[in-house]
């Protein structure tokens, strides 16, 4: 192997800070590389594990360095989003953070608390208000709307029992 050039710039395939412990499914759809020559002060950073600001985004090193973009590429070996729908149905539940059993757990958690039912009775007080207040406002254009509407019950009630 011939000794390296401080001076040739390497390559190193990084994640976001928040992405680390992903699982490799995830971090295998990531295509992020960036080249850095051995003389930068992130370079050193990248080694040690730390993060850099590259550009104003936080990154850390996944995988490198390497000597070529295309050996980089290689390591990465990033799987792109394919055209088939199952697939890509596949690779969002593989990926995501959504866990059913959680999810229906915190439902059934919101559904008990008193502040839910005291905000749906306000929604639902709020809104018998807002008709009240409209129907005084504009009780002809009310009754104009209402009518067509009465009329159209009325007959299907009729019909039910013809």
């Amino acid at each position: 192997m011939a000794p390296r050039n401080d001076n040739v710039k390497t390559w190193f395939v990084c994640i976001d800070p928040a992405d680390k412990g992903k699982s490799t499914a995830f971090l295998d759809t990531v295509d992020f590389r960036i080249q850095v020559e051995p003389s930068d002060p992130n370079y050193h950073i990248l080694q040690s594990g730390g993060t850099i600001n590259w550009g104003g985004q936080p990154l850390i090193k996944w995988k490198g360095p390497f000597a070529t973009e295309t050996e980089a590429k290689q390591a990465q070996n990033p799987k792109q989003q394919s055209p088939n729908p199952v697939s890509d149905a596949q690779n969002a539940l593989t990926n995501s953070n959504a866990n059913p059993l959680t999810d229906l757990n915190d439902l059934a958690h919101r559904l008990t608390e008193p502040h839910t039912w005291l905000r749906v009775g306000e929604f639902v007080i709020g809104g018998i208000l807002v008709y009240i207040g409209i129907r005084e406002a504009f009780p002809t254009q009310v009754a104009a709307v209402t009518a067509p509407v009465k009329s159209a019950a009325k007959a299907a009630g009729m019909a039910a029992f013809l």
